[in-house]
């Protein structure tokens, strides 16, 4: 049973990776020949991200 005492450390745990792993999946996007920037569909439809 998840409990109230480690949502501060999954919410900081989730921040942390979020900030690592967006710059390394562009990174590698942009190694692969892919834009700069691309459409995001997982965003809502209508983010764009910008390398």
């Amino acid at each position: 049973m998840y409990q109230a005492t480690w949502l501060p450390s999954d919410l900081t745990a989730g921040l942390v990776l979020t900030t690592m792993l967006a710059p390394v999946g562009i990174a590698y996007a942009e190694a692969s020949g892919v834009p700069a920037e691309v459409h995001c569909p997982e965003c809502g439809g209508s983010a764009h991200f910008r390398g």
